[in-house]
């Protein structure tokens, strides 16, 4: 059994990046590619972070400050290491980081048909705010969630 006490959060460093980009490739239909996530680790008001345990890297979130709060980009957790509180610690450190930057928002978009995301971002105090219509490449549509910290 894994200890959340032995999961780390720290930032996304670009030596990060093969293992970041083969596990995004494995979660999701429409995969960031390296560059997308080297631009994310660049820009100064970005927040990118990694969970890991022994080197492993479990999972991983990107967000970004928008004008009155942070968009939360791109958050993952490893399918081997699903429902073991890796996703919500890296939560908790992006709650920490808007918390410290005044940053009293946080912003998401999921697949409306992503009911695994959708009870977790929930179950994190995150509301419905709107749907976009057609947001995926395959015409899916995203629920936009909003959480006031």
């Amino acid at each position: 059994m894994l200890k959340r006490d032995k999961i780390h959060i720290r930032p996304m460093l670009s030596g990060d990046l093969a293992a970041v980009v083969d596990l995004e490739r494995r979660i999701f239909p429409y995969p960031w590619n390296k560059q997308d996530f080297m631009s994310e680790i660049s820009i100064p008001d970005g927040f990118s972070c990694i969970a890991e345990n022994s080197r492993i890297i479990m999972g991983y979130l990107c967000a970004r400050q928008m004008a009155d709060g942070m968009e939360i980009l791109k958050i993952a957790s490893h399918p081997a290491y699903r429902k073991k509180g890796v996703a919500t610690l890296l939560m908790g450190k992006t709650y920490q980081k808007a918390g410290e930057s005044q940053w009293p928002v946080l912003f998401l978009e999921v697949a409306c048909k992503n009911t695994e995301a959708l009870s977790f971002y929930r179950s994190q105090g995150f509301i419905p705010s709107g749907i976009r219509k057609g947001y995926y490449p395959d015409g899916t549509d995203a629920m936009n969630m909003m959480k006031h910290l």
